[in-house]
């Protein structure tokens, strides 16, 4: 330990001291990074010099052996006390079940392996296999999560290397399984979808109530969940707009320390996915016809409820009869691929850009954090427009 006098620091190797204006020492270590980046820091403090040295030696020592207990820890357990501690008050409950699915597919490939025997080699072996039968976003996502636990695990020094850092992910183009191209309606079947919803407007069908409410997406580009959500005090028809805030999950229950307490999901309004998903959708004309549809529908009906779309006791619609009912009006329409409800959203955005909108605009539309995410989706709708607009280009 280099002495020098006053306040100044002493350069050691564990970390720097200095003589504090009561003539007492303090050793500051640097102990890793908080959640936000920055540093974070234990100070040791002794009356002396030689106590100061005496405490740093036993925190050293006490800091040897819980590395050599998180070492031989496996990663199932350490990755299951990295979950409920960092994961768990942070994320939403829909979330943290997507990350649960994910720990249990990487614990069949790592979970029995203590965490100082888990190798470059065992996680690459790992993305490798996971390749061949998934698609680049999901191996990501796994990877993602063998890296996060490690990169705590370094960070908080119970560990000192990270095994994923030589880990190589495979090129997107090469995989064998790709990312499956957003769906989106022709002409022909979203005007077949609109006149039969002419042939139900004034019946009271009760299996396609919610054609009005589909269409809706097609008119609004709103995901699912933002749709069953959605109140009327959402709704402003003088303004035409409405205020998307809200997104319709449903979540295991859990305890505080994140054990599923019932097998049933519990379905609940959450914040929506991401802070710029808060957003004001302009309605078109049409969207405000169908939603004046449903009101009309209610009453004659007598349904009284807060919510856009909801059950003939006016309680919230689950994702899976939105569903039942969509599946039933592409058989009706006969459309000639299997949609998913979500190509809505995808043939609502692609004909904002075939008409020539920005795709900042249509990112902000969708409720997307990142423009790139709306680029990366609709890629090939302009390429597309662009390939359109070179042969026009030919003509002049």
């Amino acid at each position: 330990m280099a002495e020098k006098q006053g306040n100044k620091k002493i350069s050691i190797t564990e970390g720097s001291v200095r003589q504090r204006p009561n003539g007492t020492y303090e050793l500051r270590i640097s102990t890793g990074k908080m959640i936000k980046g920055k540093p974070q820091y234990k100070s040791i403090y002794g009356r002396t010099k030689k106590e100061l040295r005496e405490k740093a030696r036993d925190y050293n020592d006490n800091q040897t052996k819980f590395i050599e207990k998180v070492q031989n820890t496996t990663f199932q357990e350490y990755a299951l006390f990295w979950m409920k501690t960092y994961k768990l008050p942070n994320l939403k409950p829909v979330s943290y079940d997507r990350l649960e699915q994910t720990y249990k597919i990487v614990c069949n490939y790592l979970g029995n392996v203590q965490m100082g025997n888990i190798t470059s080699e065992d996680v690459q072996g790992m993305i490798n296999e996971l390749a061949k039968t998934r698609a680049y976003s999901t191996v990501k996502k796994h990877f993602e999560l063998v890296n996060n636990v490690f990169k705590h695990s370094v960070n908080s020094r119970k560990l000192s290397f990270n095994p994923c850092v030589a880990v190589v992910l495979p090129s997107e183009r090469n995989m064998k399984v790709q990312t499956k191209q957003a769906e989106i309606l022709t002409q022909e079947e979203t005007n077949a979808m609109y006149a039969f919803n002419m042939e139900l407007k004034t019946s009271n069908n009760q299996f396609f109530k919610h054609m009005p409410a589909i269409l809706l997406m097609l008119n609004t580009g709103w995901r699912i969940g933002e749709l069953l959500a959605l109140e009327w005090r959402d709704i402003d028809f003088k303004k035409k707009q409405a205020v998307i805030s809200k997104t319709l999950t449903k979540a295991k229950e859990r305890d505080e320390d994140g054990e599923v307490i019932s097998n049933h999901k519990k379905t609940y309004a959450d914040k929506t996915k991401t802070k710029s998903g808060e957003r004001i959708t302009p309605l078109n004309d049409m969207a405000i016809e169908l939603l004046n549809q449903i009101k009309e529908y209610n009453k004659r009906m007598k349904i009284k409820s807060k919510y856009v779309v909801c059950t003939s006791d006016g309680g919230y619609v689950s994702e899976r009869n939105l569903l039942r009912t969509f599946n039933s009006i592409m058989g009706v329409i006969g459309a000639e691929k299997n949609y998913t409800i979500h190509s809505l959203r995808h043939t609502y955005a692609s004909r904002l850009l075939m008409n020539g909108m920005e795709i900042s605009v249509v990112s902000k539309l969708l409720g997307h954090a990142d423009i790139n995410t709306t680029y990366s989706k609709y890629i090939h709708v302009l390429d597309s427009q662009l390939d359109f607009r070179m042969k026009e280009f030919a003509r002049i």
